[in-house]
């Protein structure tokens, strides 16, 4: 932990008070100018709190500013499982986020702070995403966390663990909690999270130790994820899904959104009408790259053993030809032909085929 300024420990110190609501914590910060005035002049926390009729606060505030040694302890408990801290007031504070209407006041930090400083992109979905939507965005991930672009996401089952998995050997992954980030939230994800560390990603919450998850914690936090980056992939959902608020905070902060697509009859109603109100339909990280105007690593050709067949076949699946009748007729090659070349593609981990029997490339 790096030795930290004055105004960087008033606002941990005012921001540990769980009972102040947002609103009053960011107007005490723009009448104090210096968040390090609060320690020396308590007229201001009286007159706001008397204005906003909250003497009750006013009282807690005083008190604590007060009392011998409050202030330091307050503090040293907030930190505790954070391996670093960045405030409003610290150099390293998010650009991205100083510009959204609620920009969280400390960010506590466990690993590679130096993520903050590139280029991002959020990755969320539901925790019930359908398999071969969870292996495209473990690819999506990977391409562009091998591109040098952070991925931010959640920590919960499904998409978010898929999204880590795909930047995790690479190390580029922002994880954000609902909770404090010296526990995970669910316990499950443990170890991926320690894996997140161990191989130089970032954990990041609002939240100072002690504090656990509650129901308003997921949407105030799926903010910081979206405002984090520069576009927001949302690969599943329903529309009470919590990637909705996660989508909903990337257009009003004007990120581009972009989703997977879903055809008749499959699951996935947020994506089909976030389509519909003008989200990007992507299905490749390169779609994503250059619509951000992000430099993405040129694919290198698959060194693989593949007869004439397979090639074709593997070509029009990458297209988007995804039933065996339509390879068929798009290849003119003879049916008994294309199942025993999607099996050899299946063996080779190119293809991946659904629970409705259309198949999808993997690389």
């Amino acid at each position: 932990m790096r030795i930290l300024n004055e105004d960087e420990r008033a606002l941990i110190f005012l921001d540990s008070f769980e009972n102040i609501e947002y609103k009053h914590k960011k107007a005490l910060i723009e009448l104090y100018k210096k968040p390090s005035l609060i320690r020396k002049d308590g007229a201001i926390i009286s007159k706001y709190f008397q204005s906003v009729q909250k003497p009750q606060l006013e009282k807690q505030l005083l008190l604590a500013l007060n009392e011998e040694g409050y202030f330091d302890c307050a503090v040293l408990n907030a930190l505790k499982g954070a391996d670093d801290v960045v405030t409003l007031f610290s150099d390293d504070y998010p650009e991205e986020l100083k510009h959204i209407p609620t920009p969280p006041i400390v960010l506590y930090a466990r690993g590679n702070l130096s993520l903050l400083k590139k280029n991002k992109v959020a990755i969320v979905g539901s925790r019930k995403t359908q398999p071969l939507y969870l292996k495209k965005t473990e690819e999506i991930s990977n391409e562009l966390a091998n591109s040098d672009i952070v991925i931010v996401t959640g920590i919960a089952l499904g998409a978010d663990t898929y999204a880590i998995k795909g930047g995790l050997e690479s190390g580029k992954v922002i994880s954000v909690f609902a909770g404090e980030v010296g526990k995970v939230y669910p316990t499950t994800a443990n170890d991926l999270a320690n894996k997140i560390i161990e191989n130089g990603g970032l954990i990041l919450s609002e939240y100072p130790c002690g504090r656990v998850p509650r129901v308003y914690s997921y949407p105030a936090r799926n903010r910081i994820i979206a405002g984090l980056s520069k576009g927001a992939l949302i690969v599943s959902g329903e529309e009470n899904s919590g990637a909705r608020y996660t989508a909903g905070y990337a257009i009003d902060y004007g990120r581009e959104v972009f989703c997977l697509p879903y055809g008749i009859g499959q699951n996935g109603a947020l994506c089909k009408n976030l389509i519909k109100s003008g989200a990007v339909m992507v299905e490749s990280a390169r779609e994503i790259a250059d619509c951000l105007n992000l430099a993405l690593k040129q694919e290198t050709t698959l060194d693989l053993d593949l007869d004439e067949n397979e090639r074709a076949i593997y070509a029009l699946i990458k297209q988007g030809v995804s039933s065996a009748d339509e390879l068929a007729e798009k290849s003119q090659i003879a049916i008994y032909q294309i199942i025993s070349a999607l099996g050899m593609l299946e063996l080779k981990g190119l293809i991946v085929k659904d629970f409705s029997g259309n198949y999808g490339a993997l690389k």
